[in-house]
């Protein structure tokens, strides 16, 4: 569905008109379900903009300096650890603080992003968490 419907837009801000019925549910609940993914960073693979790798929302809701560009959260940082001068350029003091104090900097070896539904204990979405 991502390939068909989302082409170069993250699936937050992909538009739901004139397709399946499936993909304008999948729209219209998003708002809904989305602030209770959080995106555990590891080789910083999510998206800076669109999903919510602080556990604070996405930036696309809660930064007023939020783009629309698809950027990768490995992007603001550095072999050393975290880009304070690249966080500082695209972000508030406050969230550049917070990732800074909170979250650890991105690592290849890590692997990939790992998605987790805060909606119960385990981190596992389920039917009865989300409604």
């Amino acid at each position: 569905m991502w390939n068909k419907y989302c082409k170069k837009h993250h699936p937050i801000i992909a538009k739901g008109y004139g397709t399946s019925h499936v993909w304008r549910r999948m729209t219209s609940i998003r708002e809904e379900v989305e602030h209770e993914i959080w995106w555990q960073n590891k080789a910083g693979n999510s998206s800076v903009w669109f999903d919510n790798w602080t556990k604070q929302r996405a930036m696309y809701h809660i930064e007023d300096t939020a783009k629309e560009d698809e950027v990768e959260v490995k992007e603001f940082s550095i072999e050393e650890g975290w880009d304070r001068e690249t966080l500082l350029q695209n972000l508030s003091l406050e969230m550049t603080d917070h990732i800074m104090e909170n979250i650890s900097p991105p690592n290849i070896l890590f692997g990939n992003d790992v998605a987790w539904w805060m909606a119960n204990a385990q981190g596992r979405f389920t039917v009865k968490s989300a409604w």
